[in-house]
């Protein structure tokens, strides 16, 4: 969806669409992120609402008639609205644009699945996205798992489009050449085969989540890099979880539970998660971790600040970034991984930084 909204293909096309009207595009991502207001109700109208009227401030006072501007602004002494008033509030903004005839508004609302709520609540939300798209002036692009109440509430709705078929055969051929690459003469041939035999399985039960199907390709490869017999590869396929949060949380059970090594993972995904910097931790931070003897013991006599400072030379640049990469992989479990810089003139110390093999393992961990 974020994809769609950015394109220029997209754009283009709404602009004929709107035919000099002011077209006001609106983005929302349901997302079952520590944030609750992403994924309710109130946080749905909330974002609609202001996106729209950030774009169209001239529909304030149409869309909010109670609410006077001459009114105190303080946010501390403004009462949250209900969510039946903004329900009601984004009524009549989109029944007002179609009125005035001077705007056209596109909502791209992307994780209808990941809405707080029950069938129930998906088929209520399902059909006011219905009944606003027949407003003239009005579109809407939205996306959700396949499950039956949204099959049934958009059968006649629009065009609809199943992505876990549009992106079968591209999950088909990356898990393929992954087991190419990865699985080589250093494998008996019956493993690899057996992993390349499990593809349309894995493909199948991915259910289009394309992170999950990389996830459990993942597992394989490692599984059979680490001699694992072709039933013991079977095991690992059946016991892969089917929703992603838990495959996660099984990744995360198998760091070693020794209390120094539990300690280091929890540090370094504490501070990947929570990270108080605005960029990418620097991946020479985790060969860091077996000097904090200063940090735990109080030792301040080889706190790094305390000493004399001296360069990395490169060569030991890149002993320390293999050490990272070990590393990083028996306290993380992959969750963690070492993204490699862009730019191609970058030096060596910058080179790597450590990014999540997701944007959905961030929010798992905070």
């Amino acid at each position: 969806m974020k994809f769609l909204s950015r394109h220029s293909a997209v754009r283009s096309g709404l602009e004929e669409w709107a035919d000099g009207k002011k077209l006001i595009m609106v983005t929302m991502f349901f997302w079952n992120a520590e944030s609750r207001l992403q994924r309710t109700a109130e946080g749905f109208y909330r974002t609609i609402i202001f996106q729209t009227l950030s774009q169209c401030p001239e529909l304030v006072a149409g869309v909010f008639p109670t609410e006077s501007p001459t009114k105190p602004t303080d946010l501390a002494i403004i009462a949250p609205f209900p969510v039946g008033e903004l329900e009601e509030a984004f009524d009549r903004l989109v029944k007002l644009g179609g009125t005035q005839n001077d705007f056209r508004f596109c909502y791209l609302i992307d994780g209808l699945d990941e809405y707080d709520g029950d069938n129930q609540s998906y088929r209520a939300l399902a059909k006011q996205l219905v009944r606003w798209s027949s407003l003239d002036g009005v579109k809407i692009i939205c996306s959700a798992r396949p499950y039956t109440v949204f099959r049934d509430a958009f059968r006649d709705a629009g065009t609809t489009l199943e992505f876990d078929e549009l992106t079968r055969q591209d999950m088909f051929t990356f898990a393929s050449r992954q087991f190419a690459l990865h699985l080589t003469h250093s494998v008996p041939p019956i493993c690899r085969d057996a992993c390349l035999a499990s593809v349309d399985r894995i493909v199948t039960r991915a259910d289009g989540v394309f992170s999950w199907s990389s996830l459990v390709v993942r597992s394989l490869i490692n599984g059979a890099l680490d001699e694992d017999t072709v039933d013991k590869l079977e095991e690992r396929l059946e016991e892969c979880p089917d929703k992603i949060e838990d495959m996660f949380e099984k990744m995360l059970s198998k760091v070693d539970h020794s209390p120094s090594v539990r300690r280091w993972s929890n540090t370094i995904m504490y501070l990947a998660a929570y990270n108080p910097i605005q960029s990418a931790l620097n991946a020479l931070t985790l060969t860091w971790l077996d000097d904090a003897s200063w940090f735990e013991d109080g030792n301040l006599g080889s706190f790094p600040f305390n000493q004399q400072p001296r360069p990395y030379t490169e060569s030991e640049v890149v002993v320390k970034h293999a050490y990272a990469r070990k590393l990083l992989h028996s306290l993380t479990q992959g969750l963690l991984e070492l993204k490699e810089a862009t730019c191609s003139d970058q030096i060596q110390y910058f080179r790597y930084s450590i990014g999540f093999f997701h944007r959905s393992v961030v929010d798992f961990l905070r």
